[in-house]
């Protein structure tokens, strides 16, 4: 990337969180923006929004998708028909901001940064639709500008709570303010979360799809059935593993519904057997070993790993760990499979380091060894196992990033 744009970039990242609209505002008035599926929710935004891309791309809409945070490039924050935005396409939007956010005393965060540049490549590309992941919660997430068709809220459950709440009662009712009037609504949430989303959304006067009610998965073996209120689609599968998954892929189908009207059976299939993002259960063979890396850094994503790893027959021999210090380390770490586990750091500000991680590793009563850096710690997780064994990369989507790139290299 060119250097003025990362100095850009870092410069916006040193602004930390700083929830509101007014900053967005600034950033994209007079951007013609198209029409919008917004997905908020805990875990599974992103696998949500890449597989309706490809359900609507499949349907011959062009699609720009934004989601985050990126694995490896930034460029992964912005797609534009399938396709990560080049670093000249990235390049070129940020220079015609630039003047902008020269202008504000009230600098914009990285995020808000992304969200502009990721609106405004939408409209010079005149998308069809755009597909926008919230960062954090909704009420004030920077998405939460634009109008919408469709609100999709994934599964709610703790997370970002020096922010977002200290309940999901509080959490969900930040996350159903991105409901308005008449839009359609579509949702994984269930127990109190849901009681809140509906009740936004009944005084809203929008329509709500309900997975669990309207949506049904029906599990065949590898394959699914997902089953709406408006057809039934068979024969599925995903390329990304989990039953999880499946109920991502009901919540994209439901959300391509609203926004498309009826869908092509064979070409919902087609996109669900391709639609793939980095660090959700990606595998890699590597020194003869299987490395399963994940993002999963919130107990409610750390179970899902686990239950796919027990389905899929991959439970690890050896588990290499980070996290960020303002997250649940230690319900996270409960919610792993139990094994030998190297804590690690991958070296931002954020970052837990050494004594956090041993503290919570000896909380719930899992022995760990420390090693300070991240690719030495997947060496010494290959030292302490066998050729065949399963190797698993989680708690960070920093983390994985960094190691997915040491590979790559």
């Amino acid at each position: 990337m060119d250097t003025r744009h990362q100095v850009l970039l870092d410069s916006a990242s040193r602004e930390g969180v700083k929830p509101g609209l007014d900053r967005i505002r600034i950033l994209t008035e007079g951007i013609d923006v198209p029409p919008v599926i917004h997905i908020a929710g805990t875990n599974g935004k992103g696998s949500t929004a890449i597989m309706a891309e490809a359900i609507l791309q499949e349907h011959g809409l062009t699609v720009g998708t934004y989601t985050q945070p990126h694995i490896v490039s930034p460029t992964e924050r912005i797609r534009i028909d399938g396709h990560d935005i080049t670093e000249e396409g990235l390049g070129a939007v940020l220079d015609a901001l630039t003047p902008r956010i020269d202008a504000m005393a009230d600098r914009p965060t990285y995020f808000e940064l992304f969200t502009a540049a990721a609106m405004l490549a939408f409209s010079k590309a005149g998308v069809d639709v755009a597909i926008l992941e919230t960062g954090m919660g909704g009420r004030l997430d920077a998405t939460n500008l634009f109008p919408k068709r469709v609100a999709c809220i994934t599964r709610v459950a703790l997370d970002h709570t020096e922010v977002l709440g200290q309940t999901i009662g509080e959490i969900a009712a930040e996350k159903a303010a991105i409901i308005t009037a008449d839009v359609d609504v579509v949702t994984g949430a269930s127990g109190d979360s849901l009681d809140i989303i509906a009740g936004v959304a009944r005084a809203a006067g929008a329509r709500m799809r309900v997975l669990g009610h309207e949506l049904i998965v029906d599990f065949h073996g590898t394959e699914f059935t997902v089953i709406t209120d408006r057809a039934r689609y068979e024969a599925l599968h995903t390329s990304m593993p989990g039953a999880h998954q499946a109920e991502n892929a009901a919540l994209a189908i439901a959300c391509s519904e609203a926004f498309y009207g009826p869908l092509d059976g064979m070409k919902v299939r087609t996109a669900l057997g391709s639609a793939w993002l980095p660090g959700r259960f990606q595998g890699i063979d590597h020194h003869h070993r299987k490395i399963i890396f994940d993002v999963a850094h919130n107990p409610d994503a750390a179970a899902a790993v686990t239950d796919t790893l027990k389905a899929e027959g991959k439970e690890p021999e050896a588990t290499v760990f980070a996290a960020m210090t303002e997250k649940d380390i230690p319900g996270v770490l409960s919610a792993l499979p139990r094994n030998d586990y190297i804590l690690t750091t991958v070296g931002t500000q954020r970052s837990a380091g050494r004594p956090q991680l041993e503290e919570a590793a000896g909380k719930v009563g899992i022995g760990a060894e420390w090693v300070a850096e991240p690719e030495e710690a997947l060496e010494r997780a290959i030292e302490r196992t066998e050729e065949g064994d399963t190797i698993l990369v989680t708690g960070s989507g920093y983390l994985v990033g960094r190691m997915l790139t040491s590979l790559d290299e």
